[in-house]
C-alpha cells in the first residue's frame, strides 16, 4: 500500500490501479483499513484518468466507512457530488450534495444542487436552493450571480409565479443591463393584467427610455392611453417615436397553392414563393411623408 500511496502523491494514476490490485490480490487477512484506503486510491485514481464512472463505483462502498472523520467525510462526499455532476446523474448529485451540505460549507455545492434540481423539475427546491446563494451574495455586498438569477427565474416561470420572474428580471437589468432583459422586463410589466392605464403609460416611458419595445404597436396603444389620460402632448412624442425608429409592424409570406387540396407547393420540403425571389413584402412605419417599397417582376 505505501508503494500505492507515493505513486498517488506523485498522480501516477495508472501505478496506482496496479499496486492497488496487487494489494487487492493479495491473499492475507485485511483490516477495515485496508479496505478503505484500497478502494480510496481506486477512486482517486480512475478520477484522474478521467474514470468517472468507475471512480464512483470505487467511492460508493466508502462512503459510510468509520475510517473518515466528519469533515473528512463532507470533502468526500463533495468530491462524489462534483463527480457526479459531470456524469449527469441528477439524482446522486442530489443525494450526496445534500449530505455534503450538512458537513461542509463549500459556496459551489449550492450551485450543484440547484441545477440538478431543476433538471429533474424539482423547480420549487431549485428555487429555494438558489435564492440561499443569491442572499448570501447579497449579505456579502456581492452582484447575485448572472446564472444564478437567471436559474431563479426558469423555476419561477415552470411555477407559473409571475411575481417572482418580475422580481428575477428586475434584479438581472440592475445588475446586468442586457437588452433582452430590459424586453423581458417590459413585456412582463405590460402584460400585468392588474395594472391600469397610467402603470401601462408609465411602463411606456421605461421602455422607450431603455430602448426595450419589441412590439411596435405598442406605441399606437400607448400613445392612445395618453390622449385618454389627457395628455396629447406625449401621444404625439409616443408615434414620432415609432415613426422616427422604422419599426416593421407586417411581414407576409406568399407561396404557391396547389388549387385542389388548398396545400402549399413544397419543393425539397420547402415552400415555393410566388412573390418575388423570397416571396415576403413588409410595411414600415417611417417619418411622415415618406413611402417605402420595394418590388420585383420575373419574365
Amino acid at each position: 500500500m505505501d508503494a500505492a500511496i507515493s505513486a498517488a502523491k506523485a498522480q501516477k494514476w495508472q501505478e496506482v490501479l496496479d499496486k492497488t490490485s496487487e494489494a487487492e490480490a493479495d491473499s492475507s487477512p485485511k483490516s477495515l483499513y485496508d479496505t478503505y484506503w484500497i478502494h480510496n486510491l481506486k477512486g482517486k485514481a480512475h478520477t484522474g484518468l478521467k474514470q468517472y464512472k468507475e471512480g464512483t463505483l470505487e467511492f460508493e462502498q466508502i462512503k459510510d466507512s468509520p475510517c473518515m472523520t466528519d469533515v473528512e467525510r463532507g470533502e468526500f462526499l463533495k468530491l462524489l457530488t462534483k463527480i457526479y455532476y459531470q456524469l449527469d446523474d441528477h439524482a446522486k448529485v442530489i443525494e450526496h450534495g445534500t449530505k455534503a451540505l450538512e458537513m461542509t460549507a463549500d459556496p459551489d455545492l449550492p450551485l450543484y444542487l440547484g441545477q440538478a434540481y431543476y433538471l429533474t423539475k424539482d423547480y420549487p427546491n431549485s428555487r429555494k436552493v438558489m435564492e440561499g446563494v443569491v442572499a448570501k451574495l447579497e449579505e456579502q455586498g456581492k452582484p447575485p450571480g448572472e446564472q444564478n438569477l437567471r436559474l431563479i427565474h426558469g423555476a419561477c416561470r415552470a411555477m407559473d409565479d409571475e411575481a417572482c420572474e418580475t422580481m428575477q428580471f428586475e434584479k438581472l437589468v440592475k445588475f446586468y443591463p442586457k437588452p433582452e432583459y430590459w424586453q423581458n422586463l417590459v413585456n412582463t410589466l405590460f402584460n400585468d393584467k392588474k395594472s391600469t392605464d397610467k402603470q401601462q403609460l408609465h411602463v411606456m416611458r421605461l421602455a422607450t427610455h431603455v430602448g426595450a419595445i419589441s412590439e411596435p404597436l405598442k406605441f399606437e396603444e400607448c400613445a392612445q392611453i395618453a390622449i385618454a389620460l389627457g395628455l396629447p402632448g406625449e401621444a404625439q412624442s409616443l408615434l414620432e417615436e415609432a415613426f422616427n425608429k422604422k419599426y416593421i409592424v407586417a411581414g407576409y409570406t406568399y407561396v404557391a397553392v396547389d388549387p385542389v387540396s388548398n396545400a402549399p407547393v413544397l419543393v425539397n420540403g420547402l415552400p415555393v414563393p410566388t412573390l418575388g425571389r423570397t416571396g415576403v413584402a413588409s410595411a414600415f412605419y417611417g417619418p411622415p411623408r415618406e413611402v417605402f417599397l420595394s418590388a420585383a417582376v420575373n419574365f
